[in-house]
Protein backbone atom coordinates (compact mmCIF):
# COMPACT_ATOMS: atom_id res chain seq x y z
CA UNK A 1 0.00 0.00 0.00
CA UNK A 2 1.64 3.26 -1.14
CA UNK A 3 1.55 6.14 1.57
CA UNK A 4 0.04 9.25 -0.17
CA UNK A 5 2.12 12.38 1.94
CA UNK A 6 1.11 15.31 -0.51
CA UNK A 7 -2.23 17.12 -1.30
CA UNK A 8 -0.82 16.67 -4.96
CA UNK A 9 -0.33 12.85 -4.30
CA UNK A 10 -3.72 12.51 -2.71
CA UNK A 11 -5.60 14.33 -5.74
CA UNK A 12 -3.61 12.25 -8.54
CA UNK A 13 -4.70 9.57 -6.41
CA UNK A 14 -8.46 10.47 -6.30
CA UNK A 15 -8.86 11.65 -10.04
CA UNK A 16 -7.10 7.85 -10.72
CA UNK A 17 -9.94 6.48 -9.26
CA UNK A 18 -12.42 8.58 -11.14
CA UNK A 19 -11.00 7.95 -14.57
CA UNK A 20 -11.00 4.02 -13.93
CA UNK A 21 -14.81 4.52 -12.67
CA UNK A 22 -15.44 6.30 -16.10
CA UNK A 23 -12.99 3.67 -18.10
CA UNK A 24 -15.34 0.36 -16.14
CA UNK A 25 -18.69 2.72 -16.81
CA UNK A 26 -18.10 3.21 -20.24
CA UNK A 27 -16.83 -0.26 -21.10
CA UNK A 28 -19.96 -1.32 -19.20
CA UNK A 29 -22.46 0.74 -21.12
CA UNK A 30 -20.66 -1.02 -24.18
CA UNK A 31 -21.38 -4.30 -23.03
CA UNK A 32 -24.88 -4.21 -22.31
CA UNK A 33 -25.35 -2.85 -26.11
CA UNK A 34 -22.75 -4.93 -27.69
CA UNK A 35 -24.76 -8.53 -25.86
CA UNK A 36 -26.00 -10.76 -28.38
CA UNK A 37 -29.60 -12.00 -29.11
CA UNK A 38 -29.59 -16.18 -28.99
CA UNK A 39 -31.92 -19.06 -27.83
CA UNK A 40 -33.61 -19.05 -24.12
CA UNK A 41 -30.23 -20.37 -22.43
CA UNK A 42 -28.57 -17.47 -23.70
CA UNK A 43 -30.71 -14.97 -23.14
CA UNK A 44 -30.87 -15.71 -19.44
CA UNK A 45 -27.54 -15.64 -18.64
CA UNK A 46 -27.19 -12.32 -20.61
CA UNK A 47 -29.92 -10.86 -19.31
CA UNK A 48 -28.12 -11.91 -15.80
CA UNK A 49 -24.82 -10.46 -16.91
CA UNK A 50 -26.65 -7.39 -17.94
CA UNK A 51 -28.42 -6.84 -14.18
CA UNK A 52 -24.83 -7.17 -13.20
CA UNK A 53 -24.20 -4.54 -15.08
CA UNK A 54 -26.76 -2.27 -14.89
CA UNK A 55 -26.43 -2.67 -11.02
CA UNK A 56 -22.55 -1.29 -11.48
CA UNK A 57 -23.51 1.34 -13.70
CA UNK A 58 -26.18 3.12 -11.10
CA UNK A 59 -23.04 2.51 -8.54
CA UNK A 60 -20.16 4.19 -10.25
CA UNK A 61 -21.77 7.64 -10.22
CA UNK A 62 -22.32 7.72 -6.68
CA UNK A 63 -18.80 6.76 -6.31
CA UNK A 64 -17.76 9.28 -8.68
CA UNK A 65 -19.53 11.77 -6.74
CA UNK A 66 -17.38 10.85 -3.41
CA UNK A 67 -14.29 11.04 -5.50
CA UNK A 68 -15.28 14.46 -6.64
CA UNK A 69 -16.26 15.88 -3.48
CA UNK A 70 -13.24 14.25 -1.83
CA UNK A 71 -11.23 15.98 -4.47
CA UNK A 72 -12.81 19.41 -3.83
CA UNK A 73 -11.80 19.42 -0.17
CA UNK A 74 -8.24 19.27 -1.44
Amino acid sequence: MQVIDTIAKQYDNLLSANNELNNEFMNSCTRVQNNPMGNHEMEQKIDAETNQLNARLQQIPNEQVEIIEDMQKI
